[in-house]
């Protein structure tokens, strides 16, 4: 493939992850609210929903590494995107159905989580074999810029489409959302199908464990990110309902909240590589972690203030730090890992976090009951503090990657 080609294919990428970030986000704005409004779900559930298709997501992140080393890895984004699009557009048709349960939420929650894994497995492969260099820190701020594009207007679109025509229905923007994005990648190839794993034994599946557990700063970047997401998941479970029931504020008003904090992933993605280049890929990821971690202490002082206002301002600069996170430590891991082993490195990375972060749904859902819901989100601003500690302790700077081979 020539370099036209190869920038050609990162841009639809960058477009197709636009799309559906787009969708995405207005079903993550929806969902809770089909289980709250529809299904009269306790917070509880709502938690319990939001770590059933984040426990999806861990249980096959190994697999689903190998497969995609094995395959064209832009054909298993495509076929992801197809399965997802049929999964979401399922609550519609059940809902005009009448035959929306609980079940079949928890259902279409595992189903979703599969298939996103799916795709953010293929395309963060395939990123590093079009690639490299300079162009691969600029990829990887693309690939965000898009996201925090297609998810700026999402929440609120959300917001309007749930008060327009119903949380069951608005899920039909994400289904059709995923289908288009298939369309756009359905003739991108994989430039490198030579370098496809013919590994086929079991010790496939742990050759990203042992690369990343031999690597000083992948160790860092794997307890550290899933310390943050014990307390993401903790925090994130109860958001909705803290929100809606505490603080009073209608679907509009949170998703008004909610595209606020998308402006601040936008503007963090355009600014991730020129602070990365200020700062290295360590000091940045470390400053913005920190950051976004600070910001969460502004959810619980909503309720003394002006709740959505606050709420704007958490939103802000909690996409301004991640964004900017999220890209120093792509890019740092996409730089240390062999082309061959992209898929399960990145598989094997998101481990913990895929598992962290329905630990931290599920103890938000028992903490709810006994300290209420205020009193969960502190402790899950205590274990956001906790996860910072990766990235203080001495040593946390650019080694050579060892040799996976050793």
């Amino acid at each position: 493939m020539s370099t036209g080609g190869r920038l050609g294919a990162v841009r639809n990428l960058v477009v197709a992850n636009g799309v559906t970030s787009f969708g995405a986000s207005v079903t993550e704005f929806a969902l809770p609210l089909v289980a709250l409004t529809l299904l009269d779900a306790s917070a509880s559930t709502v938690a319990l929903l939001y770590a059933t298709s984040l426990a999806s997501q861990a249980l096959v992140s190994l697999p689903v590494g190998v497969w995609v080393d094995r395959a064209d890895r832009a054909r298993a984004a495509v076929f992801g995107l197809l399965a997802g699009g049929l999964v979401v557009l399922a609550v519609p048709a059940l809902t005009a159905g009448g035959l929306l349960t609980t079940g079949w939420l928890f259902a279409v929650a595992v189903g979703v989580g599969v298939t996103s894994t799916v795709v953010q497995v293929a395309a963060q492969a395939l990123v590093p074999a079009l690639v490299g260099g300079q162009q691969l820190l600029s990829a990887n701020a693309g690939l965000t810029f898009g996201r925090s594009l297609g998810t700026m207007v999402g929440p609120g679109a959300g917001g309007i489409v749930v008060g327009w025509i119903g949380a069951g229905f608005a899920l039909l923007v994400d289904g059709v959302s995923q289908l288009l994005a298939a369309l756009l990648l359905v003739r991108l190839r994989d430039p490198a199908p030579d370098r496809r794993a013919s590994d086929r034994s079991r010790r496939a599946a742990w050759l990203g464990v042992q690369v990343v557990l031999a690597d000083p700063l992948l160790r860092r970047i794997l307890v550290g990110t899933t310390v943050f997401n014990v307390s993401g998941g903790l925090i994130g479970s109860l958001y909705f309902p803290y929100a809606y029931q505490d603080l009073g504020l209608s679907p509009i008003a949170l998703g008004i909240a909610a595209m606020v904090g998308n402006v601040g992933l936008l503007a963090g993605s355009a600014l991730a590589p020129r602070v990365v280049r200020r700062l290295g890929l360590t000091r940045a990821a470390t400053l913005s972690d920190t950051i976004a971690v600070a910001s969460f202490g502004l959810i619980l002082s909503a309720s003394l203030l002006s709740p959505l206002v606050v709420l704007a301002v958490y939103e802000f600069l909690f996409g301004l730090s991640i964004s900017v996170f999220r890209v120093s430590v792509a890019t740092l891991r996409q730089e240390r890992t062999p082309d061959v082993l992209q898929g399960r490195v990145f598989s094997t990375v998101l481990l913990g976090p895929m598992f962290g972060a329905p630990v931290g749904a599920v103890l938000g859902a028992v903490l709810a009951g006994p300290l209420g819901t205020p009193g969960a989100i502190a402790v899950g601003l205590a274990v956001g503090v906790l996860s910072l500690t990766p990235y203080w302790l001495p040593g946390w700077r650019t080694e050579p990657a060892p040799d996976p081979a050793r």
